[in-house]
């Protein structure tokens, strides 16, 4: 296809930051194929040093199946593509913590509707009853949920419980009250002691390791370029990764 003068350099720009800024229609994911394969053509570049990260399952399988098509046209075989990583951010920490980190090789992940369940589950241990709604026009505070709740109540409180462990975990739990902390803290160990992850802990824990310096080996020796697709949509924690 013909390439505009800024997609070109973006397609051949190797070796430097780049930033690239494209509206919806604009050639942003072929754009991102093309440069996915020039990287490919260099000499000291294997597939397994290039990760593709993108926001939604559905949008990775269709970057992968692009790549694959493409790299086949002019290759006579995909030997080595599987060996690439293109994918979520979350199948991505997932895949680190699992490869690189034997304390996590057992963990299971849990879906949306796995994680209520779980909290529902354990929640005379998670913090769910010790968390205590403030009414917004000053009236006595109560917690959101008790052993004597209705089911519906119930229900409730688990949905605005699990909003509430996710949004303080990926902006930060240190921007919540002591009481609250700790009722993060109930949760992830109760997930902790069954050996399962929710979407939310994968990339927390991966940032904990990182920061370690956990993944340092597997990084410096194998990752040389990163691309994150929908940059504008990742949160806090996903960002520090």
């Amino acid at each position: 296809m013909g390439w505009t003068g800024n997609q070109e350099l973006a397609i051949n720009t190797i070796g430097q930051n780049m930033q690239i800024v494209a509206c919806a229609g604009s050639g942003k994911t072929s754009t991102m194929v093309a440069h996915i394969l020039r990287l490919l053509e260099e000499d000291d570049v294997n597939p397994e040093n290039i990760v593709a990260i993108t926001y939604t399952e559905k949008a990775a399988a269709s970057l992968k199946q692009k790549v694959f098509d493409e790299f086949k046209k002019t290759h006579d075989s995909l030997e080595g593509l599987a060996n690439m990583y293109i994918g979520t951010i979350h199948g991505f920490c997932l895949h680190m913590l699992q490869e690189y980190s034997d304390e996590y090789k057992s963990f299971e992940t849990l879906n949306d509707v796995q994680t209520k369940l779980f909290i529902k589950r354990t929640r005379k241990r998670n913090g769910l009853f010790d968390t205590i709604y403030h009414p917004a026009n000053g009236g006595n505070p109560y917690p959101i949920a008790s052993e004597v709740s209705s089911a519906e109540t119930l229900a409730k409180a688990i949905n605005a419980y699990k909003s509430f462990l996710d949004i303080s975990r990926e902006h930060g739990i240190a921007n919540f009250s002591r009481e609250l902390q700790n009722n993060v803290s109930k949760y992830e160990a109760t997930l902790r002691d069954k050996k399962f992850f929710d979407f939310t802990s994968i990339v927390t824990v991966t940032l904990e390791k990182l920061l370690a310096g956990d993944f340092d080996q597997y990084i410096e020796n194998t990752i040389k370029y990163l691309i994150v697709d929908e940059y504008q949509d990742v949160n806090a924690s996903q960002e520090k990764i």
